[in-house]
């Protein structure tokens, strides 16, 4: 299995992160896909317009990770990651780590 680590840092990043994780579902077969964002990219659970276009994903087994220290320094919580469906990380960094030392190739958006 091909497995694909998209990285967001910033919150213009997520439509080409959504983009880049959509072809990457069309063009692969056996394919594991995360999109982590950590920094100002958490800032998506305010913006449902944006988050809206992370279901497809969803319901294609697509994981959306938040960092845990980004959206505390943001005055943004857990519950509202949970709230459109993206998994709580603890910390973006070790996240991002861990899933390289797993084998997943990573891309910056």
């Amino acid at each position: 299995m091909k497995k694909v680590l998209f990285h967001a840092h910033e919150l213009d990043d997520w439509s080409k992160v959504i983009a880049s994780a959509r072809n990457a579902l069309a063009d692969l077969v056996n394919v594991d896909i995360v999109i982590l964002g950590n920094g100002p990219a958490v800032q998506i659970v305010s913006h449902p317009d944006i988050a809206s276009k992370a279901e497809p994903l969803l319901e294609k087994g697509v994981t959306f990770e938040l960092c845990g220290h980004a959206l505390a320094a943001q005055e943004l919580t857990q519950e509202q990651a949970e709230a459109i469906h993206f998994t709580y990380v603890p910390s973006g960094v070790v996240e991002l780590i861990a899933r390289q030392e797993d084998g997943y190739a990573y891309i910056r958006a």
